[in-house]
């Protein structure tokens, strides 16, 4: 499936009104899969925000999504979330403290109680030992999150016993260690999917990539962009382990990410290389993320009044910018086999009268189904 990232929902620097208003433009352009970023904090204090208090406004979201066939991925967010480094040495000390992993588990299960997500993804961006505020090593910060997802996943499952659930490496920017775990320790619980995020941005990084755009060598590029997507994460040996690969971001902003104040001039073609990939293979996605873009170092999808990007010249203030655009043009696709096998959930809708269904139905299809498609009816899916 292919969807969008809430950030920041119900926070402060955005309104109820808002964040409903950005929620149904999207549901016009076709999105049905939302990842609601949460917020531990928000979420415990309950505090009102425009005269409406955090948790409800999560329901409203979640309710005019669902009232309009669409589906909810939560997510977990720590105490001082999008604070940087204080929050990844947050989630350190959470692995390692039976007090906080308590707290934390009863929050998440309250959540889940009152939002009844589709899939739920177990903690936000788990950090490396260097950053996690312990005297741990990496090996040994891995054991302690293993242990905390013993615990907490039955526990989580104890509210919705089905409840598909999503896992991030630790650290989370490498897979491999966790499924190395995992293969060597089978859980006796069930982990549905591997959770992984990657950006499409020019940096000292990712180097290699750019200089083949600026050598003309769009198909080196391709390659080099599906070694980090595909190879560096094992993707085909986490499907082969039963898991669904879900990039819960993917993004790309205006400009370099290294400080040096030049532009990421390739961000489009390298954006649309990875739904290709993505797609490809089978992956799941969500677009990073559904808030006003106020810089060129900004992740939104919605153009502000405060910054303008020369792709964005002529865009109304509040209409989804280029980068946003080009997330909307690859929402769908048309499947055009007359059998098709799904490698990965999808919803499909039926765009032609005839046959099993009308115009209109929309269905989920879950990963390993045959659709025929060769009947009067037409589907995108």
């Amino acid at each position: 499936m292919k969807g969008v990232n809430l950030s920041r929902l119900g926070s402060p620097w955005y309104s109820y009104r808002e964040d409903l208003g950005k929620v149904g433009m999207a549901l016009d352009r076709g999105c049905r899969l939302f990842r609601l970023c949460l917020s531990k904090n928000a979420w415990d204090a309950d505090a009102s925000v425009g005269g409406v208090t955090y948790r409800q406004h999560c329901r409203d979201v979640v309710d005019l999504i669902r009232g309009r066939g669409g589906y909810i991925v939560t997510n977990e967010h720590c105490y001082a979330e999008w604070t940087g480094a204080a929050s990844y040495k947050e989630l350190g000390l959470l692995f390692t403290q039976p007090a906080l992993q308590t707290s934390w588990i009863n929050t998440w299960k309250a959540a889940i109680s009152a939002l009844n997500p589709d899939w739920h993804e177990f903690v936000n961006e788990p950090t490396e030992a260097a950053l996690s505020g312990t005297s741990l090593t990496n090996a040994q910060l891995l054991v302690k999150y293993r242990a905390f997802m013993d615990t907490a996943i039955p526990s989580y499952r104890s509210i919705i016993p089905s409840l598909p659930i999503y896992v991030m490496g630790q650290p989370f920017w490498d897979p491999i260690p966790l499924l190395n775990n995992i293969e060597a320790s089978p859980p006796p619980y069930r982990i549905d999917g591997l959770s992984i995020h990657n950006y499409s941005i020019a940096s000292n990084a990712t180097q290699d990539i750019e200089d083949a755009y600026k050598a003309g060598n769009p198909s080196l590029a391709r390659q080099l962009i599906e070694a980090r997507l595909i190879t560096k994460n094992d993707v085909p040996r986490a499907q082969g382990m039963g898991l669904d690969v879900y990039f819960s971001e993917v993004g790309t902003i205006y400009m370099r990410r290294d400080g040096s104040g030049l532009p990421n001039t390739y961000w489009s073609p390298w954006m649309q290389v990875t739904y290709d990939i993505l797609n490809a293979h089978g992956c799941s996605w969500s677009q990073h993320s559904l808030i006003p873009n106020t810089s060129a170092v900004a992740f939104g999808m919605i153009k502000a009044s405060t910054y303008t990007h020369e792709a964005d010249v002529g865009i109304p203030v509040g209409e989804l910018n280029a980068i946003g655009r080009l997330w909307a043009d690859n929402l769908s696709e048309i499947i055009s086999d007359p059998v098709a096998l799904i490698s990965t959930p999808i919803l499909v809708t039926f765009t032609v009268d005839g046959g099993q269904y009308p115009s209109g139905t929309t269905l989920m299809v879950p990963r390993g189904s045959v659709i025929d498609v060769s009947l009067p009816e037409t589907v995108t899916a």
